[in-house]
């Protein structure tokens, strides 16, 4: 009698590249430790945290499911995040109970999960990626925006070189914001194929803006100001503070670039405004900010 040969799937690989897979799930358990924080003394209180756990939970599940190369249901991370999370099968009872108790039943039941998130999250490392998969790890991020920032750095040096034409002849005068864009477009074709001038972001409270170029395949977006009497540090600031919450809503806008050029040093403390700026990075979208003179 033949044996039935007994054939084992191979384990699920990752669709997803490992880095951003783990930025995704680390803003899910942000947001899910703000749900079990919320705080909850009446009935409607519970009920209305518990539709905004489940929320959360079904797009936890639909996350880790279409992260994988296998159908729903066939493999251990996929089944290890979705077994019951019924308040009552977690705790063994199903008693009747005091409002209080459902309370601390609902507590517990979103902790039970966002731990599983947890740990979902810190076996990411350990999974195969899928072949054909593009890596978007920081170092490679690192490598697209590198000759940008080359760029911005020696900005000025570009712009002094410009007054020492042949001869005398006329050249770029950098007098406000639209010539330092003109010399920036020009320098960005060194080391950029697809820039797109005056891309329109999606409309934040109640307007749209344009921003000064967006590099489509790096989804990079630099922002360029040029610094005048009436323009320092603080109304930089609030400008750019404007156009980080602009950009936010920009499906290709993963990383921002603001390029401050102040040749005449209007700014007298450009590190403390950069580091200021910067801390409005966030998962979705890195913020770099270079104010040179």
């Amino acid at each position: 009698m033949a044996t039935k040969k007994i054939i084992i799937p191979p384990p699920p690989q990752l669709v997803r590249d490992k880095a951003e897979l783990k930025t995704q799930i680390q803003e899910r358990i942000k947001l899910g430790a703000e749900i079990l924080a919320i705080p909850v003394s009446t009935p409607a209180e519970k009920a209305a945290r518990w539709t905004r756990f489940k929320r959360w939970d079904d797009l936890n599940h639909e996350i880790i499911v279409t992260a994988f190369d296998q159908l729903r249901h066939t493999h251990e991370y996929e089944y290890e995040y979705h077994q019951s999370i019924d308040p009552y099968v977690l705790t063994g009872m199903r008693a009747r109970k005091t409002p209080a108790e459902e309370i601390q039943q609902d507590f517990d039941a979103i902790a039970h999960q966002l731990e599983k998130l947890n740990a979902f999250h810190d076996k990411i490392d350990l999974q195969h990626v899928a072949s054909g998969v593009e890596s978007k790890s920081p170092a490679k991020k690192m490598d697209d925006v590198a000759p940008l920032l080359n760029i911005l750095n020696r900005f000025h040096l570009a712009a002094l070189q410009l007054q020492n034409r042949h001869g005398g002849r006329d050249t770029l005068e950098i007098t406000d914001e639209y010539d330092v864009q003109d010399l920036l477009h020009a320098l960005l074709h060194l080391h950029y194929e697809d820039i797109r001038p005056e891309e329109y972001t999606p409309s934040y409270a109640g307007g749209a803006s344009r921003m000064d170029f967006l590099l489509k395949r790096e989804k990079i977006v630099v922002e360029v100001k040029k610094t005048r009497p009436n323009l320092r540090a603080r109304e930089v600031g609030d400008e750019l503070t404007i156009d980080i919450a602009h950009y936010r809503s920009h499906p290709d806008c993963k990383r921002l670039v603001c390029f401050v050029y102040d040749p005449d040093r209007v700014i007298t403390n450009a590190r403390g405004v950069e580091d200021d700026l910067r801390r409005q990075s966030s998962p979705e979208m890195a913020v770099e900010v270079l104010i040179r003179s």
